[in-house]
């Protein structure tokens, strides 16, 4: 598999990028992946390197995309047989390393990786808020719109007060599976349903009744929807921590809302990303 191409492109946005064959490779919870498996992997530390990993038999096609130095982003795809995925590599405001697996379908530039991980509730947000100013904004940690922790955005709500149906919590987690907990002073929220996520497009979902009728239809389906636990109101006011990010002060009730980011494992194709 050849990769010289790639050391350029992370040379170019600042971080180096190695390669590594015949290493037994792990899930991102500790579980061997078959030996034809692929890994990319970056602990999260500061310009931290970037490395792919090769089981002894993994044999597969790497793409680059796009590399966007002003982004300091690098898209890539990963094939294997009938699976394309694909990787948004970069740097946060921070200079932290960052991987995010991003929708493959109509996904060519950093920049719209950066937009496809945005959930519909934050699109809204930037349409209807007048003075989001340049392009270059959207994707800031912070605009008029929203404010952004790792992997979370906060959507100001002014007028809103919980109800009595909502569950109040104090010092509670925000959790999005194989991330660090994020912790909010104070929570209100109401709990949503299970969905499964077309890993070709983040934007079609299937209810878990809808994937069942599929996969009698067609069992191979299964390999192009990956399952997702959302909770479609959640929100939060004072300090929201995480490790390694800047803490948030909301003197306001903000919405929040996880990023679009597909599960981390496709088939024999995983990332290793500590955030």
């Amino acid at each position: 598999m050849f990769t010289d191409h790639l050391q350029k492109a992370f040379k170019d946005i600042g971080v180096k990028f190695h390669k590594k064959v015949n290493s037994p490779i792990r899930r991102f919870s500790g579980q061997n992946l078959p030996d034809d498996s692929i890994r990319l992997d970056t602990s999260g530390d500061k310009r931290s390197p970037f490395v792919l990993r090769l089981g002894k038999d993994a044999d597969g096609e790497i793409k680059l995309l796009n590399v966007d130095t002003s982004q300091h982003g690098v898209l890539l795809q990963i094939q294997q047989e009938n699976v394309k995925v694909n990787f948004l590599c970069g740097l946060d405001e921070f200079d932290k390393t960052f991987i995010a697996r991003v929708p493959n379908q109509g996904i060519t530039t950093v920049a719209n990786a950066k937009d496809a991980l945005k959930p519909p509730e934050v699109l809204d947000a930037e349409r209807s808020t007048p003075r989001m100013g340049k392009k270059k904004n959207k994707h800031k940690r912070r605009n008029s719109a929203w404010l952004r922790q790792g992997e979370w955005f906060f959507i100001p709500m002014p007028k809103y007060e919980p109800g009595d149906s909502a569950i109040l919590r104090k010092n509670a987690p925000l959790m999005v599976a194989g991330n660090r907990a994020h912790k909010a002073e104070l929570v209100a929220d109401t709990a949503g349903e299970s969905r499964y996520i077309s890993i070709m497009d983040a934007r079609r979902s299937l209810s878990k009744k809808g994937y069942e009728r599929l996969m009698k239809e067609n069992s191979k389906e299964q390999y192009k929807w990956e399952m997702r636990s959302e909770s479609s109101s959640i929100y939060v006011k004072g300090r929201i921590t995480a490790p390694d990010h800047k803490t948030l002060v909301l003197n306001i009730w903000h919405r929040a809302v996880p990023n679009r980011e597909l599960s981390r494992t496709s088939g024999r194709i995983a990332t290793t990303f500590y955030d």
